[in-house]
């Protein structure tokens, strides 16, 4: 599939394929599984978690000093939340919680909806634009299985029953997903993007605005596997509607018009890195694109070969703009969860 220069409508022109130099290695984190990339505005840090390795991160470009903050088991998803700096909202095999990242103190917001399926944990998740939690699970015995949802977190109300104790409860709004990934909403207001990995598609559905119900799913773009993509894993769109996702066993970052349905560019990590797992738009003016990656299912002698496998890898001014990632608006019950506690020590410089 030959790349194209140019994207729809006046979308500035992107080269074929950016390599070299110009992606450089941030911080050399060394996760098992780096994932979750999204920038904190309040912070002025990369947001990011390593699944595996249990750790919620943040990254100061400047520098590239990585604050970490240990959670008690798997964590698949972290997004802001609406008005605070010091809390962000997680997803851990025992439901959804708010963190205190200058404690490192958890409260429940969600059960774990999977509790009949201990084989399952939480994977990516992304907010809406009105601040709903989505989250989606995998299955960890056996990823090409079909027994993952993809889960929208709404605020509870009387009558839902035990759930309605805590602030949030789950909605299953996708069955038979394998390893659910990569959300998006592009600008219409109208539409979501979603990538189930094992499908190599990225998919689109109606989204209800008000309600937040998905429906008509169809495909917006399909990455072949003779193109060498490896399979498609995190994603965000930029300023101009186009998308950028992370491609694990691929070594790439993939840009691709969905209007056109046309590759624009593509991003090639360094070194031999194969798994680039998610990706997002931060810095000066959201200019400069993170990419996380992984050491996860690599051998002795990949590793020797992918010595910064697991780092966070950027590219200054890549010719494109993101758009503000959204926060998660918690419910007023959530109590103390939602305030900002002047959490300038969230930084940990």
């Amino acid at each position: 599939m030959a790349a194209s220069s140019a994207a729809s409508g006046a979308a500035a022109a992107l080269p074929a394929v950016i390599e070299g130099e110009r992606v450089q290695l941030v911080a050399d984190c060394r996760y098992e599984l780096g994932e979750g990339a999204l920038w904190h505005d309040g912070l002025g840090r990369l947001l990011h978690v390593d699944i595996t390795g249990c750790t919620v991160g943040l990254l100061d470009p400047s520098s590239g000093a990585v604050a970490q903050t240990p959670v008690p088991g798997p964590v698949g998803t972290v997004v802001p939340v609406r008005g605070s700096n010091s809390t962000v909202v997680v997803c851990l095999d025992s439901g959804v919680h708010a963190l205190d990242l200058m404690t490192g103190a958890l409260t429940r917001l969600a059960s774990d909806p999977e509790t009949d399926l201990p084989g399952n944990r939480f994977n990516d998740g992304k907010c809406d634009p009105h601040g709903r939690l989505w989250a989606g699970t995998v299955t960890k015995e056996d990823p090409r299985t079909p027994t993952a949802a993809l889960y929208r977190f709404d605020a509870a109300r009387l009558g839902d029953g035990p759930e309605a104790e805590l602030p949030l409860r789950a909605s299953r709004v996708l069955d038979g997903v394998t390893i659910s990934n990569g959300i998006a909403w592009p600008s219409d207001g109208k539409s979501m993007l979603f990538i189930d990995t094992p499908t190599r598609r990225v998919d689109r559905f109606d989204w209800d605005e008000a309600s937040g119900c998905i429906s008509n799913r169809r495909a917006a773009f399909h990455f072949p596997e003779e193109d060498g993509f490896g399979w498609p894993d995190g994603c965000t769109l930029d300023s101009a509607g186009r998308l950028w996702t992370a491609h694990f066993a691929g070594g790439e970052v993939s840009c691709v018009d969905l209007e056109l349905r046309r590759l624009v560019c593509r991003v090639k990590l360094p070194g031999s890195v194969r798994n680039a797992t998610s990706v997002a738009f931060g810095g000066p003016g959201l200019g400069d694109l993170f990419i996380t990656t992984a050491r996860e299912g690599l051998g002795a002698a990949e590793l020797a070969e992918q010595p910064t496998a697991g780092g966070i890898f950027r590219v200054r001014n890549v010719g494109a703009t993101g758009v503000p990632a959204a926060a998660c608006l918690l419910p007023s019950r959530a109590g103390a969860c939602g305030a900002d506690s002047g959490a300038e020590g969230a930084r940990a410089e």
